[in-house]
């Protein structure tokens, strides 16, 4: 009698159990769609913008910084994270395999972004980096090289133990990989209040671009945030 209570009682708790990560599950899709929307939507706008009246050597500019970084950027640190549906349930070696190749191919597009917008300014004979956005951009630009540099020693972390411990080579891509994206959402925002971008757009446009943009970010972020804190403290704790 008494073994078929704890049966019923286990089978009880193994529903809910069930329940509740279906819930979680239902949750997940939600927002994973929602944000999905929310980033291609606006790196989508942005590039009907660049194109729309005609396609010029600045135009590459917003589009593959947008794309490089609301999209490649923010699907290279979810994948990496729990909360992203799609890549949750992969082994680890996949979410690496994932995360670093999403963040090469970002990290082409950004730097041909760089380079369209260096020569624009050359060819129209106006100076570099005189405005917020633009100074915002290229302190963005190097954290995010400096970035990909210590997501490569992150990955060979094992082999570089001699020099550095791991646990230091994850701290220091994770505060400069959010720091760089976190940047790089001010940056675009930036750009959306822009003149150039201003001569189509009125204001409700643009502050609906900077709160999907925010909203985006937020989601992207929180888990690398939790990440960092906890490896800090393992860091201390293991140091003293």
């Amino acid at each position: 009698m008494d073994r078929a209570k704890r049966n019923a009682s286990n089978r009880n708790a193994n529903n809910r159990a069930v329940e509740r990560n279906a819930t979680f599950s239902r949750k997940l899709v939600l927002a994973n769609v929602l944000i999905n929307v929310l980033m291609f939507g606006v790196a989508g706008f942005i590039t009907y913008h660049c194109f729309n009246h005609a396609m010029v050597l600045f135009s590459w500019h917003p589009t593959f910084m947008s794309i490089g970084y609301l999209i490649l950027m923010s699907q290279a640190v979810l994948t990496m994270s729990g909360a992203n549906y799609f890549t949750h349930r992969c082994q680890h070696r996949t979410k690496v395999f994932l995360h670093w190749l999403l963040q090469a191919v970002a990290g082409v597009l950004i730097s041909i972004a760089s380079v369209c917008i260096f020569l624009n300014k050359v060819r129209l004979g106006k100076p570099h980096f005189q405005t917020l956005h633009g100074i915002f951009g290229l302190v963005t630009v190097c954290l995010t090289l400096v970035s990909i540099a210590g997501g490569v020693t992150t990955k060979y972390a094992f082999q570089l133990r001699h020099y550095m411990r791991p646990i230091y080579s994850k701290l220091g891509h994770g505060i400069v990989g959010t720091v760089a994206y976190l940047l790089a959402t001010v940056t675009i925002s930036l750009g959306v209040y822009s003149r150039w971008f201003q001569e189509d757009n009125d204001a409700n446009v643009r502050l609906t671009l900077v709160i999907a943009i925010g909203t985006v970010a937020l989601y992207v972020i929180v888990t690398p945030i939790a990440n960092t804190v906890q490896r800090i403290r393992t860091a201390v704790r293991t140091t003293l």
